[in-house]
């Protein structure tokens, strides 16, 4: 993706460019795979409508209106079976984790929940 935001920087700015890319696909991590009906991210990542500066950049390439919002879910996988994660009673019934373990989680969960800057929350 970064390949891909400067090569039209520098051609404003005059400059010849070349984008050369070693997959059969442009994308780089940001390119997904499939299996049947289930498609993977290469890497995860996800835009969210507080995403103004990457939303901005889409809308000036023209590709704003390509955007497929979806609701998004998250699984945990261990061993033999798949685990959904994607609310908080997905974690309660998590058997990999303890009690100890989930009331720990819901805490940190809990606490994270309330910083507003992600900085605070850094730190």
């Amino acid at each position: 993706m970064l390949g891909l935001t400067l090569a039209p920087r520098l051609s404003q700015r005059g400059r010849t460019v070349t984008v050369i890319e070693a997959a059969p696909s442009l994308g780089g991590l940001t390119a997904s795979f499939g299996c049947n009906d289930i498609i993977w991210d290469r890497y995860y990542h996800v835009i969210e409508f507080r995403d103004q500066h990457l939303l901005d950049l889409l809308r000036e390439f023209k590709l704003g209106d390509r955007i497929a919002w979806a609701a998004t879910k998250t699984n945990f996988y261990d061993d033999d079976a798949l685990y959904p994660l994607n609310n908080v009673f997905d974690y309660l019934r998590l058997p990999v984790l303890s009690p100890i373990d989930k009331a720990r989680l819901g805490f940190n969960i809990l606490y994270g929940s309330v910083f507003k800057d992600g900085i605070a929350l850094e730190r």
